[in-house]
């Protein structure tokens, strides 16, 4: 790496803007996909166990990244 100036080489800085750049609906897309992945694995984990409240739990949280998701896409034809 001799001879690089600053000018040569990458500068990432985690405070800048392009950091935060993702628009909101794909946000809430990504956001709504982990949580629908979640809810699903506390669901099973829930029925495995035995217990009825963890998969209550998991339904309710996949239910609400279905719907977070959904958000997402609307807010992407939209152009939120």
């Amino acid at each position: 790496m001799t001879g690089m100036t600053g000018a040569n080489v990458l500068s990432i800085n985690p405070n800048s803007d392009r950091s935060n750049a993702m628009k909101s609906g794909t946000r809430d897309e990504a956001e709504g996909k982990l949580h629908e992945v979640k809810g699903k694995i506390k669901e099973i984990a829930g029925k495995v166990s035995g217990n009825p409240k963890m998969e209550t739990e998991g339904a309710n949280e996949e239910i609400a990244g279905k719907v977070q998701k959904k958000i997402g896409e609307i807010k992407k034809v939209v152009g939120s």
